[in-house]
């Protein structure tokens, strides 16, 4: 199965693939160049983890390998590899994690990346493999699960889409000097009266309980006082990020913050673009030390006089919606809970899914072994403790979290007593994302939070 490819000179291709076919197969990929003349094929590269942002240019093979869970999600370490002597080169000292690689010009690659709040643009030059940063920001950031760079190679150019949570994307046309050309598609007479309805965002940092430092974002709303009724948003991976994106890629946070309601949005230990050894830290010990990063955080907001501990909710998709099932059967403190596309008993999840690789790597255990995490670590083990009303979302296409995941929680849940409504979108994927499902969830959403946290 190929998975990502590009021109290596006009007769030959590299190429990210896998012996096996499937989703499942992208966590075993390596890289290989063939030539169209007869059909040569050579592997280049086996990495230890997995590859991604492949590109390159006549004579040089560009990639990154990253510790990852989800493909096309992908931040870590640039390489190189010389085609004419088959050296492989690593740049280790880009001050981010890089997400994105293309050629640029006069031999150079362009890279895009992220360190926690700060987003940085700039290019590398192969041969003597210096890198030098042409733009960044703590206050905007570039488009996409992670960011983008496109290249103009024409100009000493190239362009990306800028944007905030509050600032709507723009396409940005940049040169290798920093000089900046915007261009603006929107209607400003539309948006004007919704953005200042929508809350601000600003980057909150805190200390876990261990000392290990933790960002992440808040978005406070325009209208009510402090503190507010909380949200605690959990992005998926969980070896991804949330980030300072614009307003309506996030799925509840703008209409929620027309309700009074501050939203909450943490990067734990094991989320991407801060560094390999921050994104590990989550292996073997899903919902385990990450789960104190999430409680550290509201205790923060707490202690600050943002968050109201009485009035406090919890969502998430995909790893989020594990983690938002797995919160409320360890604490009584949520009023309210939404998972959507979550994993609810991972030993069933094993063997259902289409990437059993990911938890197999991400566990680090036997499912077959008695005790194991895969058990000790569902939440539908333990629903007989949760007292938290639950809205589970699930999509009927979902092959990653299949929908029997959802149904699993949902009746384990009301069997005990709890709470719980059930919504099923047949024709939905993982993440609910497809239209008009992704407005249904949205709705489903706000509206569970708002009945719980503002009564």
């Amino acid at each position: 199965t190929i998975w990502d490819i590009a021109w290596h000179g006009s007769d030959r291709i590299a190429f990210i693939a896998s012996h096996e076919a499937g989703e499942n197969g992208w966590y075993r990929s390596a890289l290989y160049l063939t030539s169209l003349n007869d059909g040569h094929l050579t592997k280049l590269f086996q990495p230890q983890d997995q590859i991604g942002c492949l590109t390159a240019t006549d004579k040089y093979i560009a990639f990154v390998e990253a510790f990852c869970s989800d493909r096309t999600v992908v931040a870590g370490i640039t390489k190189f590899i010389d085609t004419e002597t088959g050296q492989l080169h690593t740049t280790s000292d880009i001050p981010v994690d890089v997400t994105c690689l293309v050629p640029g010009c006069d031999g150079t690659f362009l890279f895009a990346g992220q360190h926690a709040d700060k987003t940085i643009i700039g290019c590398i030059d192969p041969i003597n493999h210096h890198h030098r940063t042409i733009w960044q920001s703590r206050t905007e950031t570039t488009n996409g699960w992670y960011p983008k760079v496109y290249s103009l190679l024409r100009d000493r150019k190239f362009a990306f889409v800028q944007e905030a949570y509050t600032h709507p994307p723009r396409l940005v046309v940049m040169d290798y000097d920093g000089q900046q050309w915007d261009y603006a598609f929107r209607r400003e007479d539309v948006l004007q009266p919704i953005i200042p309805q929508s809350g601000t965002i600003n980057t909150v940092e805190w200390s876990a309980p261990d000392g290990l430092p933790i960002q992440g974002w808040l978005i406070e709303p325009a209208v009510g006082k402090k503190p507010y009724p909380t949200v605690l948003d959990i992005h998926g991976g969980p070896v991804s990020a949330h980030r300072n994106v614009w307003m309506e890629y996030m799925r509840t946070a703008a209409v929620l913050a027309h309700y009074g309601i501050a939203t909450f949005l943490p990067n734990p230990r094991g989320s991407g673009l801060k560094g390999q050894e921050f994104a590990r830290r989550v292996c073997g010990d899903m919902a385990g030390a990450d789960t104190i990063d999430y409680m550290s955080g509201l205790d923060t907001l707490i202690q600050r006089g943002i968050a109201d501990q009485r009035r406090l909710g919890v969502t998430g998709t995909s790893y989020g919606g594990f983690m938002s099932a797995w919160l409320t059967t360890q604490t009584p403190r949520f009023s309210a809970s939404a998972p959507i596309s979550l994993v609810s008993n991972w030993y069933s999840q094993h063997w259902t899914s289409d990437i059993p690789t990911f938890d197999t790597i991400f566990m680090a255990c036997d499912p077959q072994a008695p005790n194991s995490l895969y058990h000790t670590r569902s939440p539908v083990i333990y629903a007989n403790r949760a007292k938290t009303p639950t809205l589970i979302l699930s999509g009927g296409r979902d092959t990653s979290t299949p929908h029997s995941q959802a149904i699993e929680f949902h009746n384990a849940l009301q069997e005990s007593g709890t709470p719980s409504r059930l919504v099923l979108y047949p024709d939905a994927g993982h993440g609910i994302r497809t239209f008009p499902e992704h407005v249904g969830a949205t709705i489903e959403v706000a509206s569970w939070m708002c009945k719980y946290l503002l009564s």
